[in-house]
């Protein structure tokens, strides 16, 4: 992909290891990344950051990821969200679209995946 710092990515999961792998894989891409290791903190981070595109966990201490994106969407209801999981149910990904994710990523996280989602989600970008 072509390097651009121009995009910002916020990273919102409460696994340091997820967020380690996918920040350096992200910044290895171009993108300016932000993370947080809880949803409370999302919102502010999206005030502050305005990112381009959110990956959000599902399961997380405290506020779950669907709440999350259920706040994003009632404040900022252009942002981009992918939601992250280690379900594998269809009924977790169907909620996450009907609450307007742009796409569900079943964890452990292909990083060749997540590529091809962010070439579509940011198609000049391809190589």
């Amino acid at each position: 992909m072509v390097k651009d710092h121009s995009y910002k990515i916020l990273l919102v999961d409460d696994d340091p290891h997820i967020r380690g792998v996918l920040c350096y894989f992200l910044q290895d891409l171009g993108f300016t990344v932000f993370e947080t290791s809880n949803g409370h903190s999302a919102l502010p981070l999206i005030w502050d950051h305005h990112p381009d595109l959110v990956f959000c966990d599902m399961v997380m201490p405290g506020i779950s990821g669907l709440m999350v994106l259920r706040q994003i969407r009632s404040e900022f209801p252009d942002q981009k969200v992918i939601m992250m999981s280690g379900l594998q149910e269809a009924s977790a990904a169907d909620e996450a679209r009907k609450l307007g994710a742009v796409n569900y990523c079943v964890k452990p996280l292909s990083l060749d995946q997540i590529e091809l989602i962010l070439q579509d989600i940011f198609p000049h970008l391809k190589h």
